[in-house]
Order: structure tokens, then sequence, then C-alpha cells
């Protein structure tokens, strides 16, 4: 198969994901105040697995439109607050991140929280429907990006090894290998 080929199956099997898990986020049996996000968890993973940064702020912007039909908001709403979202996850990674699971669950739990703070206070608390204290919303965005940050682990494990199995590349081992002797592998002396 060749490189575009390749390339074809990885962000397919993406695609299918992000709408399996979005039509999973938006089912009314999940559907709850602390559900996940888990659209934004497979945009995150999306980010952290993709070395195109321009190509993964495209599936960020294109989950956040997801997002978007699924909550019911104005098309393009969640979808901006993604891709500012996705480029500045992008910067991040360039300069102080890794990208490892533990990096995912924190910027996926810390992407929801942001934005579902941003919808809280465009449709909450400027109209003043959040009530007299505004803690009881923020304590359910909170678990709310609480439980995003949680399912993110598994889906950022499922997004890399798809990644990786599509364009054929095989984990790196562990062993370490002998300074002198790549050959060799360091351990017991014989």
């Amino acid at each position: 198969m060749t490189l575009g080929g390749r390339k074809a199956v990885k962000w397919g099997l993406w695609t299918l994901l992000l709408f399996a898990l979005t039509g999973l986020q938006s089912a009314p049996a999940v559907a709850a105040a602390a559900s996940p996000v888990l659209g934004a968890a497979m945009a995150v993973s999306v980010l952290l697995a993709e070395r195109n940064e321009a190509a993964a702020c495209g599936f960020a912007a294109f989950a956040g439109l997801l997002w978007d039909v699924s909550a019911g908001k104005l098309l393009g709403y969640y979808g901006l607050m993604l891709l500012g979202a996705g480029a500045a996850a992008c910067w991040l990674l360039g300069n102080y991140l890794r990208r490892t699971a533990l990096t995912a669950v924190w910027l996926a739990a810390a992407v929801t929280f942001l934005c579902r703070l941003i919808d809280s206070e465009l449709y909450l608390f400027i109209w003043g429907y959040a009530g007299e204290s505004p803690w009881p919303v923020i304590g359910e965005v909170a678990l709310q990006s609480l439980t995003t940050g949680l399912a993110a682990w598994p889906i950022f494990l499922l997004t890399r090894f798809i990644g990786r199995r599509a364009m054929g590349e095989e984990p790196s081992s562990l062993r370490l290998r002998h300074p002198f002797n790549p050959e060799k592998p360091r351990g017991r002396r014989r």
C-alpha cells in the first residue's frame, strides 16, 4: 500500500471512531450532566498522535462541529473553540509537552473545562439563569471535565494504536543497546 493509501486508512478510521464516539456521547442513556465529552477527547488524542499540526487542527475543528450538532448549539460554536484549543495545544506540544497518555488526560480535561466554562458564561451567567451562586454550575463543569479526562486515556491509546498500525510503524522496544556495538544488547556480562 502506498503512503497516501495508508494515510487515507488512518484518517478514515479516526473519522469513523469520532462519529461513533460522538453518537455514543449524545445517546439518551449516556447523556447526563457529568457525562464525558468524547468528541473533545478524540480531538485531543488526534492532536497528540498526529505529527501534521494543520491536519490535526482541522480534525479538532471537525470534532467541534460534530459536538455542535450533537449539543444543539450554533454551528461553529464549539468548532472554533476546539480549533483554537488545537492551535494552542500544537504550540505547547512543539515547545513544552510530550506526547503521552497523561498529557492526553489533562489536556482533554483542560480543553473541556475551558469550552464548557465559556459556554456557561455565554448561556447561563450573562442572562442570570445560573441563580445566585455560580458554584454549582462550575462544579458540574469540573465534574464533566474530570470524566472527559478519564475517558481520554483509552481513547488516546486506541488512536495511537490505529495511527501506528495504519502507517506500518512498529513501536520501538525498550531494550537498551550497547553504546559501541548496536547489535549487542546491554545486560548481564558473560
